[in-house]
C-alpha cells in the first residue's frame, strides 16, 4: 500500500511553498523544500539533502526567513517600467536583465502584482541611494605637481 507524501502540507505548515527557495535566521545557506526533504543549495542551485535542518524547522529551533518569488527558468514574470507606470512580462532567462531586476525587486509573479506595487516601488526607488560601502579613489585627490 502506498502511502501519501505529506510534504505539501509540511510546506503549508512552515509558510513555504514546495520547490520554493528560503533562508533560515542566522544562516548563510539558501535552502529548498522538496517533497523528499530540505536541500542546501549551491551556488549552481544542486540541492544536498539536509535531514537535520528539517528536523530543525519542525521542532521550531530554526526560523524561516522567506525570499521574493523568483522565476524558474523559460517562466514568465512581470516588472515595472516607472517611466510610464507600465506591467510589462519577461520570460526569465537568467539574464543580467532579470538578475538585476530581480535584485532591485522589480520582478512579480502576476500583472495584477506588479500593477498593486507600482507606488510603493516608486517610493522605493526614489530614495537616495547608499553609496557607503564603495571604496574612496585617493588617486584623484588634488595634488601638486611644480
Amino acid at each position: 500500500m502506498m502511502r501519501e507524501n505529506k510534504m505539501k502540507q509540511v510546506a503549508e505548515l512552515l509558510g513555504v511553498e514546495l520547490g520554493g527557495q528560503f533562508m533560515i535566521n542566522g544562516r548563510q545557506a539558501i535552502y529548498e523544500l522538496q517533497k523528499d526533504g530540505v536541500y542546501i543549495l549551491d551556488c549552481q542551485g544542486r540541492g544536498v539533502n539536509s535531514a537535520q535542518t528539517f528536523l530543525d524547522l519542525l521542532r521550531g529551533e530554526a526560523e524561516i526567513v522567506k525570499q521574493p518569488w523568483k522565476p524558474k527558468y523559460r517562466e514568465e514574470y512581470y516588472f515595472l517600467n516607472l517611466f510610464d507606470d507600465e506591467v510589462f512580462s519577461d520570460i526569465w532567462e537568467d539574464h543580467p536583465t532579470d538578475t538585476a531586476r530581480y535584485k532591485l525587486g522589480n520582478v512579480f509573479k502576476t500583472e495584477l502584482e506588479a500593477e498593486k506595487n507600482i507606488e510603493a516601488y516608486k517610493k522605493y526607488m526614489a530614495q537616495e541611494p547608499d553609496i557607503s560601502w564603495r571604496v574612496k579613489d585617493d588617486s584623484t585627490a588634488n595634488t601638486n605637481s611644480n
